[in-house]
């Protein structure tokens, strides 16, 4: 029988890429896997075609959103209470997190996995900069700038909402970070 070797974990850091950089990536990775944004079911296969899977938080898990144990490795957890809308936005960010933040870790000590835990006051949570990074990754993921802006204009908010199954204040937020709305400014990231 085979010795069993627990997995330590890492905490994400952040990569110091810029919002573009970020959205970029996430757009190339929706383009490398053919998403099909029509596909009530695309999230769920985007995340099984990149050897990742999808499992309600409970027990152990409880409180986490990510864990990964290696590349092609991993776990995104949602809410047993969660609703469709909150739980893709909380799955994406989770994503951000592998795609963005899991390489490192794996790279710098291959003995170790990358586990990022729901609440931001969780000892073990990643810094603020990582966190905006992986919901930078998940609003470029969910509601990638080209089909996005076309929704808005065709039907605006409540169109867009539909079309990327996302909340109204994310969907919000990318129209302002996509200077779609007239009056409003795009906001600032806290440093």
């Amino acid at each position: 029988m085979a010795d069993f070797k627990p997995i330590l974990f890492k905490a994400p850091e952040p990569v110091g890429l810029s919002r573009d950089d970020i959205e970029a990536l996430a757009e190339g990775v929706t383009a490398k896997m053919n998403v099909n944004y029509d596909d009530f079911y695309w999230f769920e296969n985007l995340i099984t075609n990149m050897g990742g899977r999808i499992d309600v938080a409970a027990g152990n898990a409880s409180g986490l959103m990510i864990e990964v144990l290696g590349n092609g490795d991993f776990t995104l957890y949602s809410s047993p209470l969660g609703s469709l809308t909150n739980d893709r936005a909380l799955l994406a960010t989770s994503l951000g997190h592998y795609v963005l933040h899991a390489p490192a870790a794996l790279e710098d000590d291959p003995g170790y996995g990358l586990r990022s835990p729901f609440h931001p006051d969780h000892p073990h949570a990643p810094p603020r900069e990582a966190r905006y990074e992986a919901i930078e990754f998940a609003s470029g993921l969910l509601m990638p700038e080209a089909a996005f802006s076309a929704t808005w204009v065709e039907g605006g908010p409540a169109a867009c909402q539909k079309k990327f199954n996302t909340l109204r204040n994310w969907t919000m937020s990318r129209a302002r970070r996509l200077n779609l709305l007239a009056d409003e400014a795009e906001p600032e990231l806290a440093p």
